[in-house]
Parts: C-alpha cells; structure tokens; sequence
C-alpha cells in the first residue's frame, strides 16, 4: 500500500467489492460455503477485502512497470530466430505399413505372403504382435525421424516410398515394412515466426523488468524498514 501510494497508484471502494463479488460467486457458489472457509480459515471477510484491494494494487503497479516494456527490434528478433531455427521447423515424417513378428522366420513368412498379394491387413492380423499398427490393418502414421526404434528409424528414413523392405531386427522383433507417405521436412522463414517471436520476447521483457521492480522494491522498503527501527 505504500509503495502504491509513492506511484500515486489506488483503487475505489466499489472496484474492490466488485472484485471481491466476482470472486466469492466463483469460488463459493453458495453462501453457506463461504461462511464455512471464513470459519476454517480464520479470517474475517474484511481481511478478504484488504487482500483483494492489495491484488488490484498490485495490478495496477505492475501494469506500471511493464508499461512499454514490450518493444521488440528487428535485431532482437533475428537474433532469436537465429539462435531457436528448430522451434519452427517440422521434422520430415513418414506413413507405414508394418508387420512386427517375434522371429526372423515369422516375419520371412509376411514378407511372402505380401509378396504374393496378400492384402497388408490380413498379413498383419495374422503375423503382427504389435497391437496398435495390426488394429489399424499394418499403418503407423506420422513417424518422426529419430522416434523410432534406431535400426528400424534407419530402415525407414533410408527407404524408397512403395518398396517392400525387411526383415529388420529390433529390440522389440523382426519388422517387415513398406513407406506409403513422406511428408518432407519445413521450416517457417522470419517472416512467417515473426508474431511468434515478438510475442515470447516481448513477454520475457515485461518479465525481466517485474523481476527488476520486485528486487528493487524489496530492498527499498527493507531500507525504510531498518530506517524506522534505527529512530
């Protein structure tokens, strides 16, 4: 309350009770609630009010202090595309069709059955162990390079589309696959990053001048403080 008064900040009786209303209706929808936490807590609702005008107080400063702290440079801005390029790039995925067999033998077995024209599903229902590719009939969508198992990642992201590939040993079996999709790799220029961008930054520096505010206000008024006990 005193650094509010020394920035001329205040608030109105009327804007603390209807903050304090808002707030009562939306924590303690029933009065008999309300009643309860004031008896639990060990407060009276004017120390509810006298936290609620310190909220808005608060407030008040703080948009103060941040106030025309969210200016962002077109050096700023490069710099930080520069230095975070992979937050705005997309890795290069592919669409699958897999079978995964305990064997080297099970999964010889697959590959001859696909070769011959066996639909991929009834390969997979019959020869997967894998539960959640052979319930969508052999697919895998969507697989991210480096978010497979390593020597089966390689496999894939060495693989032309349509060509039958395996078997491949994994830690986990023995996978015959094939690639049905790529969906090649993308990164956002500046220019499509730039309100991305402007908002994190411009974020970051109300944050550091807050920062910068609180330490400065607590030691002024740890100073006043031992001011006072020094008298």
């Amino acid at each position: 309350q005193g650094e509010a008064k020394d920035r001329k900040v205040s608030v109105t009786d009327a804007d603390v009770q209807k903050s304090f209303e808002s707030q009562k209706k939306q924590s303690f929808p029933k009065e008999a609630d309300y009643q309860k936490f004031l008896k639990q807590s060990g407060q009276t609702q004017d120390d509810i009010l006298l936290r609620v005008k310190i909220d808005l107080l608060f407030s008040k400063i703080r948009n103060q202090v941040i106030k025309g702290k969210d200016n962002v440079t077109d050096a700023e801005l490069q710099s930080f595309y520069n230095k975070n390029k992979s937050r705005f790039s997309t890795p290069e995925t592919r669409d699958l069709l897999v079978v995964l067999t305990k064997n080297q033998a099970q999964a010889k077995k697959a590959r001859a059955a696909i070769q011959k024209g066996q639909p991929w599903a009834k390969v997979a229902k019959q020869y997967s162990i894998d539960q959640a590719s052979k319930s969508q009939g052999g697919k895998l969508a969507n697989q991210a390079k480096g978010s497979l198992e390593k020597s089966l990642d390689s496999a894939v992201f060495s693989a032309s589309k349509g060509k039958l590939v395996g078997p491949v040993k994994t830690q986990f079996g023995w996978y015959v696959f094939k690639v049905t999709g790529i969906t090649k790799a993308t990164t956002q220029s500046l220019d499509q990053a730039k309100a991305t961008i402007k908002q994190t930054l411009a974020s970051q520096n109300q944050q550091k001048a807050l920062d910068s505010y609180i330490t400065g206000f607590k030691k002024r008024w740890r100073d006043k403080t031992e001011c006072r006990k020094g008298y």
